[in-house]
């Protein structure tokens, strides 16, 4: 069974002409397949088969007789059934329209309104009826599979090959141009189209003249036909060839494929003709089955790659390949039969079965079609302005301009004729062939854009004339329907570009301590006017620059290709404030149209400079040294509000500052000079340390908290200077920030102070006639020469006010004298000049603080130099008012020295002259007591001494008994005292006459006198 493939591959049309004003008498057919095929490998061959009618009763209800009516066979037809044709059978006398439509859209695809109301197509599938419908019948036309079967047996009525003679690689069975010139001929437009007579005076046209049109034009197709079908290196659909792009350079081609280049122009009838895809076959027709309608049946075979890629869509890291296996319905045994009896009529199997062998597969595709009459004229498309676009100009203003056409034409009319009147009468806007008859003009194809929308455009249109165009609709057979004309005015001329604005502000030299409001200066703003050439495409000459600035509004002339100059004068501002206006400009072209407005903000900071900050003469110093690298400064001063401060330091090297025998003379030095101006323009001798300016507090006050290298040994001098931000400006006297007089801020000294110990110090220990131990302190290794130096006053005779040295005892007591338990005794004293014998510090200092007996006390001593002036001795100067501080009073002071390393410890026992009393007998009370068959002693002594806790060594009582007056027998040799009641209890041999005999030793083993006690028995 033959199936008929879907029109979207392969769909035939067919009109039955008679007295048609355009086509010549006879049947024409047209053949349309769809591009992913590419070009048959063999003749299409064309059979005449029966065609059936059914009659169909249309609704009775005029209304939905007006409204589109399904015409589709039974369901149990379907697969077997192409309708190919519908007919509208009215009343006798009455006349009737009949449409048809696109079944998905509802589009018109042809109208016929004339005798034999019929009307037919690849998809005939919904019609609409018109005029007089009322009891109007339906007439289908259907082809059956079944009645097709016959085109197995019989032979074609029809072959059309490609005009291309000789062996090929890809075809077999083609003929020679001429006589594709020949088959033009045959379908010749009996007349000129809109193509060519716009205006609608339509004159005749010979065959010959329809000839001469494509043979001027063939060259190319024929030279594309040779390169895809003779020997292809390659398949059809990947042969190009390289067009040169004559206007670029460096010199560039496009590859351009060939089968593009065949099958673009077969949407021209005449081409179509002339490459075999149309004919006028009506000679062949055969009458005895050209009733009721001549059918049609239309194959052709093909060489495919089903693994061709025929789409790629990208979704993100994604892709979405679609290859022409995907589309192409399976090859079955129907079609496998059909394509072997197409192979068989034309000879084509040779070259069949050698693509076979290169992987490609042979397809044959089947189409019907009815031949119905032609049908009415197309209506006028509907058009509509779209996008127009400026041309740019070699030189000065642009004079025409591209304008695009949205276009809405039925499905089937790719032709379009479009045609433009500037006063003079309608002129085709194609290319004019000359042809060895007349004048023609190539057709024109209507386009799409990437939406589907149908599309047209036209360029070169001159600005300022009346211009009027007309299009006109064409068929697949070549005919044109009725026009449509739109006017088409000038675009709108873009708006002419935003200026670009050079604003300068210019300073004026201010007296710094003038006080109110006073103008900066000036603003001088520049604006290059653009030349015609500048103005952009489309754009007018530009004729006027509207300039504001400070809500002064300015209209000025503007000459193209000048620069227009203006200056305003700046808004007053206080000392050291700062404010912002906007500087606004936009250009308007002779015809008045603004462009847009370029706004910038200017900002301006009064240039008079901040009072410079004061300073005192005497060092601050800071923080002590300790394990980091680094030490800390913290300085503040009394701020202005919203001013901003930046410290700068230099030092005593930098700043060329005489060698002293003191920093604080240094500092003095420094501070004096600068007072005197000696150290002014020595600004590049500082080196910035606060990156970020530092503002005011909310106590008022600015502060600057920092790091100095704690190796740093000479004075340092810091500098706050005042300043007030601005932006950076071309003038180079004017910009970065307004600063105070930098030479005459103050000088600030710094300094770290002295971690170096002084020598370890002699300490010696005696005991008074008190017996009250006497330390003297010794400060060995003293330079004196620099103690002199910094400290005359200590060497004078009397010795005067001055900062001496000092020292300081720590003491110890008990078992363990480590210096890391001992504690300050007596403060921290001076020492004083000895010059008894070598000169030397010198001090003794007697420890009375109550030591207690038996308990073994430990001194060290230390020593420090004298403390640091920061300033020098007899400088009284005070800071001015409002002069930079540290924030911790101490770093204002003068500077202790550090103290040296614990001298050698000396030691003492304070203990008394002589050995313990002997105890009281009183205080011993003895008794001999029963105790488990024999008899104890027990003797009890009250207030026995007790040693305290942390001396050498504790009281021990020694014990004899004497008993019936034998020699005495030591009973406890050294027992500990513990508390003041002493108690002892042991075994003796009777309780006959006992005396006891008691003796205390102190902590230092010395024995008192001892003592007897008779025993009570």
């Amino acid at each position: 069974m033959i199936r008929f493939a879907s029109p979207a591959w392969l769909a035939l049309f067919a009109l039955q002409a008679e007295n048609d004003a355009d086509l010549p008498d006879g049947v024409h057919i047209r053949i349309q397949s769809s591009p992913l095929l590419g070009l048959p490998i063999a003749p299409w061959l064309v059979w005449q088969v029966p065609v059936s009618t059914r009659t169909v009763a249309a609704p009775r209800d005029p209304k939905r007789l007006k409204t589109p009516l399904p015409i589709e066979p039974p369901e149990a037809e379907q697969d077997t059934t192409r309708y190919v044709a519908v007919e509208a059978v009215p009343p006798s006398g009455g006349r009737t329209t009949i449409a048809l439509l696109d079944p998905d859209t509802g589009e018109l695809i042809s109208r016929r309104s004339r005798r034999a109301t019929i009307v037919g197509g690849p998809v005939t599938r919904r019609v609409r009826l018109g005029g007089n419908v009322a009891g109007t019948r339906l007439k289908i036309y259907a082809i059956y599979l079944k009645s097709s079967e016959r085109i197995r047996e019989e032979k074609p009525i029809a072959t059309l090959p490609l005009p291309i003679s000789g062996d090929c690689g890809w075809y077999y069975g083609g003929i020679t141009q001429q006589d594709g010139l020949k088959r033009v001929a045959r379908g010749a437009p009996r007349r000129y189209t809109a193509l060519d007579q716009p205006d609608g005076q339509l004159e005749s046209l010979g065959p010959e003249d329809e000839v001469a049109r494509i043979d001027a034009q063939r060259a190319e197709v024929d030279a594309a036909l040779e390169a895809v079908i003779r020997a292809p290196a390659d398949a059809p659909w990947n042969v190009t060839l390289a067009v040169p792009d004559q206007g670029s350079s460096p010199p560039q081609s496009a590859d351009v494929p060939q089968l593009d280049s065949v099958l673009m122009p077969i949407c021209d009838p005449g081409f179509a003709r002339y490459l075999g895809f149309a004919d006028n076959i009506g000679k062949v027709i055969r009458r005895d089955m050209a009733r009721p309608m001549i059918g049609l049946v239309a194959a052709g075979v093909f060489a495919v790659d089903p693994k061709r890629v025929i789409s790629e869509i990208e979704f993100g890291p994604f892709k979405l390949v679609t290859r022409l296996e995907d589309r192409l319905p399976p090859l079955d045994a129907d079609e496998q039969a059909m394509v072997d009896r197409v192979l068989g009529l034309t000879g084509a199997s040779d070259v069949a079965n050698e693509l076979r062998d290169k992987g490609f597969e042979i397809r044959c595709f089947t189409a019907a079609a009815g031949a119905v009459p032609p049908p009415d004229p197309l209506p006028a498309p509907g058009v509509s302005l779209a996008k127009a676009s400026w041309i740019a100009a070699p030189s000065g203003i642009s004079t025409s301009f591209r304008q695009g056409f949205a276009l809405s034409t039925t499905p089937f009319a790719p032709l379009l004729a479009m045609a433009r009147d500037d006063g003079k009468g309608f002129k085709p806007r194609t290319r004019c062939i000359k042809t060895k008859t007349v004048r023609r003009h190539v057709v024109l194809l209507r386009g799409e854009d990437s939406a589907g929308n149908q599309i047209a455009s036209d360029a070169p249109i001159s600005a300022g004339a009346k211009n009027r165009y007309r299009f006109c609709s064409g068929d697949l057979f070549g005919r044109f329907g009725k026009p449509s004309d739109i006017d088409v005015p000038d675009p709108d001329r873009p708006a002419p570009p935003p200026p670009v604005l050079r604003a300068m502000p210019l300073r004026a030299a201010l007296d710094d301590q003038a006080p109110g409001k006073l103008s900066p200066g000036s603003l001088d703003v520049r604006v290059p006017v653009p030349d015609d050439s500048s103005v952009g495409i489309g754009g007018r000459p530009i004729a006027t620059l509207e300039l504001a600035f400070a809500d002064e509004t300015l209209k000025l002339a503007a000459t193209p290709g000048t620069t227009i100059t203006q200056v305003f004068a700046l808004p007053a501002l206080p000392p050291q404030k700062s404010d912002a206006w906007s500087l606004t400009a936009k250009f308007l072209d002779d015809n008045g149209t603004p462009s847009l407005q370029t706004t910038q903000t200017v900002h301006i900071t009064d240039g008079r400079r901040p009072r410079p900050t004061p300073a005192g003469p005497g060092i601050i110093w800071t923080s002590r040294p300790g394990p980091s690298p680094d030490v800390e400064l913290r300085l503040s001063w009394p701020a202005e509000p919203g001013q901003a401060y930046r410290a700068w330091i230099a030092d005593q090297r930098g700043l060329e500052l005489a060698v002293a025998p003191t920093r604080a003379a240094i500092a003095l030095d420094g501070y004096t000079k600068q007072q005197q101006g000696h150290l002014n323009g020595r600004a590049d001798r500082f080196r910035l340390i606060t990156d970020t300016p530092i503002t005011a507090d909310s106590d008022g006050r600015a502060r600057l908290a920092t790091t100095l290298p704690r190796t740093l040994q000479t004075v340092g001098f810091l500098r706050i200077v005042p300043e007030t931000a601005r932006d950076t400006e071309t003038n180079p006297n004017a910009c970065g920030l307004v600063q105070a007089d930098f030479d005459a801020c103050g000088l600030v000294p710094v300094a770290v102070p002295s971690d170096n110990r002084p020598p370890i110090p002699r300490l010696t220990l005696a005991m008074n006639s008190a017996g009250t131990p006497e330390l003297t302190v010794e400060a060995v290794g003293f330079d004196l020469d620099a103690i002199e130096a910094a400290e005359p006053g200590l060497f004078a005779q009397p010795p005067t006010a001055a900062n001496p040295p000092h020292y300081r005892l720590r003491r110890a007591s008990g078992a363990v004298n480590d210096p890391i338990y001992a504690r300050m005794v007596g403060g921290i004293r001076p020492l004083s000049l000895d010059r008894s014998s070598t000169p030397r510090f010198a001090a003794t200092f007697a420890d009375t603080s109550g030591l207690l007996p038996f308990v073994r006390y430990t001194w060290w001593a230390e020593v420090r130099l004298p403390a640091e002036r920061r300033l020098p001795r007899g400088a009284t100067m005070l800071p001015p008012p409002g002069a930079i501080t540290a924030e911790n009073a101490a770093q204002a002071e003068d500077a202790p020295a550090a103290f040296s390393l614990l001298s050698a410890p000396v030691t003492v026992v304070n203990a008394p002259p002589g050995a313990p009393a002997a105890l009281d007998a009183a205080s011993i009370t003895a008794t001999i007591i029963a105790a488990g068959g024999g008899f104890a002693l027990q003797i009890i002594i009250a207030d026995v001494p007790v040693a305290h806790p942390q001396a050498v060594g504790p009281y021990r009582v020694r014990l004899w008994a004497e008993q019936d007056g034998a020699a005495p027998v030591l009973l406890v040799d050294g027992m500990p005292t513990v508390n003041p009641t002493f108690q002892w209890t042991g075994a003796v041999a009777s309780n006959g006459a006992t005396n006891v005999y008691v003796a205390v030793v102190d902590p230092l083993g010395r024995d008192s006198a001892t003592t007897v006690k008779e025993v009570v028995a």
